[in-house]
């Protein structure tokens, strides 16, 4: 979906907006928000950024931008009707607009294009904040596998020199092959997440630690702690809410964390 060109796709985009945060969308307007959402970063940014607000919040804050607007880029009735003058920009004549309507609607068009209302600069959306405050990169626990030949650990050493460097793009080319020579080894698929995220690619994150999923693992809640956070980093909450439901009631290291996660959530 491309991003907004005319007053109408902003009007659109506030109406969106206001009612996904009174919980009154149809069905129509649930797929058409759905859609916006997974097309438009700038969109889902400010989606985000304003998921906390009541509606009442949102459109005072909205009314206020408005206003903010209409005082700085008006300044007389006169320049309001004042017809459109012309420019010449290296050698080209272009027509300068000079509306209110049109620099109103111009104005939030571009505010929303950079992903902001102007109040979203003072936002951080609340899954983005949440997921910076506990995301963490846990010590690799030991040098070499016991019982594999000298190349896998130099290849594991290798691994771990780049991952304690944080170059996590290197050491998730290294726990790459390591998961691929040895696809049931749990701690190798732990780290390569973990790289994953280090290097901003949570979707392969969540491959990656979804593959070894197991109740019966040692590495079991390390690898669900990784994964509820890599879903936190694409922003699906329902899934990651389910993981730290999970680790919430488990007697373990990320019990307290994950509480907390919940209710921030």
């Amino acid at each position: 979906m491309q991003k907004l060109n005319n007053e109408n796709d902003h009007i659109l985009e506030q109406e969106l907006i206001r009612k996904y945060l009174a919980d009154s969308l149809t069905k129509e307007e649930e797929a058409l928000l759905a859609e916006k959402y997974q097309s438009d970063e700038d969109f889902r940014d400010a989606l985000d950024g304003l998921e906390h607000l009541s509606v009442e919040e949102y459109e005072q804050q909205m009314s206020a931008i408005d206003q903010a607007i209409d005082k700085r880029l008006v300044k007389s009735e006169d320049e309001i009707i004042e017809p459109p003058k012309i420019i010449i920009e290296q050698g080209q004549v272009k027509p300068l607009i000079n509306t209110k309507k049109f620099a109103i609607a111009a104005s939030v068009i571009l505010l929303l294009s950079l992903g902001s209302f102007l109040c979203l600069k003072l936002i951080q959306g609340p899954v983005e904040k949440v997921y910076a405050e506990h995301m963490t990169y846990k010590a690799y626990p030991d040098m070499i596998t016991r019982g594999s030949g000298e190349e896998l650990s130099n290849l594991e050493k290798l691994a771990i020199s780049s991952y304690n460097t944080e170059n996590y793009e290197i050491s998730s080319e290294h726990f790459e092959k390591l998961s691929a020579k040895y696809p049931q080894n749990e701690k190798y698929a732990l780290f390569l997440g973990i790289s994953y995220l280090g290097a901003n690619q949570p979707e392969n994150a969540i491959s990656a630690l979804e593959a070894v999923q197991n109740d019966q693992s040692a590495f079991c809640n390390d690898i669900n702690w990784y994964l509820g956070l890599a879903y936190l980093k694409i922003k699906e909450k329902g899934k990651a809410k389910e993981i730290f439901t999970k680790l919430s009631a488990a007697d373990c290291y990320y019990n307290e964390a994950a509480k907390e996660i919940l209710q921030k959530l």
